[in-house]
């Protein structure tokens, strides 16, 4: 018998999720134009305060109404390479650091990020942002590398066999983050995912590295992704 049906995401074959702050959110300034696949909108999203399965559109962040982000893009670009219509939770928030989406962290965000998760039956992919207030508020290697495997160890214990990918932080105003802080953060981030682009080589299992620190500069731009080149 049936009790209950839900319309229009059948034909989501894969789920992104993102966790970290702002360019995963999507606080900028560029609004991506998401591509249906087959002439589907089968494309869809799921994001902290919104209503559940959403079709996928710009921002991504519905704190913001005006920023983009890369996530639209990237689930234009993966659904193609694949083949396979993406959903996308997108659940990161601005101006968080690694500490804060820790379990264990009081804050609610690990939390929000599961339940999410949840609703929709599991995710394919975890990408987690490095945080950049952790460079600006100049954390250390060694406590940053601790509260990525604090996350992964409560992340897989919860959604085993997830792939988490974990990027490194691109080159940021140095203004606002010392050379030396960022180093810091990639240092703990390369030790846990490895050095191998795309690869879980590093010594937090089951974290694989996207690095991004070859993106053109920002312009004008401090922290963010902006620009569709970018």
């Amino acid at each position: 018998t049936v009790t209950a049906s839900v319309l229009n995401i059948a034909n989501i074959a894969r789920v992104i999720a993102k966790g970290g702050q702002s360019n995963e959110s999507g606080s900028v300034t560029n609004l991506q134009t998401a591509h249906s696949l087959f002439g589907s909108d089968a494309h869809r999203m799921h994001t902290l305060g919104g209503a559940p399965w959403n079709v996928l559109t710009d921002p991504t962040d519905p704190t913001d109404t005006s920023g983009g982000s890369y996530a639209v893009h990237e689930c234009n670009i993966l659904g193609v390479a694949i083949g396979h219509r993406l959903g996308l939770c997108n659940f990161a928030l601005s101006g968080t650091r690694l500490q804060s989406w820790l379990k264990t962290a009081g804050t609610g965000y690990y939390q929000a990020l599961a339940l999410g998760v949840t609703d929709v039956g599991g995710c394919d992919w975890l990408t987690m942002g490095p945080c950049e207030s952790d460079a600006v508020n100049g954390y250390s290697t060694a406590a940053y590398h601790a509260d990525m495997v604090s996350f992964v160890a409560s992340w897989l214990a919860d959604f085993p066999g997830t792939r988490i990918i974990w990027r490194t932080l691109q080159h940021i105003d140095t203004a606002l983050a010392l050379q030396a802080d960022q180093d810091k953060i990639n240092a703990a981030i390369l030790a846990g995912a490895g050095s191998t682009h795309g690869q879980a080589t590093g010594d937090v299992s089951g974290v694989y590295l996207s690095e991004v620190r070859s993106v053109p500069a920002f312009p004008g731009n401090q922290l963010h992704w902006v620009t569709d080149q970018q």
